[in-house]
């Protein structure tokens, strides 16, 4: 790959139009994570701020997906 190829597939996966060149992705949802016990409405909303994330890339995600959360 040449160096403007790579360059605009980078453009393209931080447009979130392709896939990362690298083969990885990162997500950062602020906020704390959600407890399973917490009310329902809590739940809810951090599934929505995790979506809402995910919804800005135009490809689908396959393979192993390693979840890291910090705090």
């Amino acid at each position: 790959m040449s160096d403007d190829e790579l360059i605009k597939a980078l453009e393209a996966a931080n447009g979130g139009r392709e896939a990362s060149p690298f083969g990885s992705l990162e997500f950062k949802i602020l906020g704390s994570p959600v407890s399973i016990q917490a009310k329902k409405a809590a739940r809810d909303e951090y599934v929505t701020r995790i979506k809402s994330s995910f919804g800005k890339i135009d490809y689908f995600l396959i393979g192993d997906i390693h979840l890291n959360l910090s705090h």
